[in-house]
């Protein structure tokens, strides 16, 4: 398996991908590594070349080995979905710490414009340009 070259595992893919029936285990993969595909009443399509070799590689052991029954799909499928649940749990977490992080930095920005934060002199000349809108 490893004796495969890069160019001949893309096209060892490209001839086996049809004979997977089930897509999502793909699907997960490139969302995980927010790679572009198109998708349409056909199917999903995506430029092999455009792949990294890693990501090459795993699309090209769960083909071979569910094509060669090396390992128990069931397995394999169980695995791979609770180790991209983890990374989407974890890309969850860093999403919702962001989103946090930027509600604190809007408030503590929005702290240094309040009016008790001027000089005397400013807050006056604020006060009076309220006035004129």
């Amino acid at each position: 398996m490893d004796h495969l070259t890069h160019e001949e595992k893309k096209q060892y893919i490209y001839q086996n991908i049809d004979t997977i029936k089930n897509h999502s285990l793909f699907i997960k993969i490139l969302e995980t590594n927010e790679i572009k595909y198109t998708k349409n009443t056909n199917g999903i399509f995506l430029n092999l070349n455009s792949l990294e070799d890693d990501i090459i590689n795993d699309f090209y052991n769960i083909i071979f080995y569910k094509n060669d029954n090396k390992i128990e799909c069931d397995y394999l499928d169980k695995e791979m979905n609770e180790h991209f649940e983890k990374i989407d749990q974890i890309n969850k977490d860093k999403i919702e710490k962001n989103k946090i992080e930027k509600i604190e930095n809007t408030i503590i920005n929005n702290d240094k414009y309040l009016l008790k934060n001027f000089n005397k002199r400013d807050q006056k000349i604020i006060s009076l340009s309220k006035k004129r809108f």
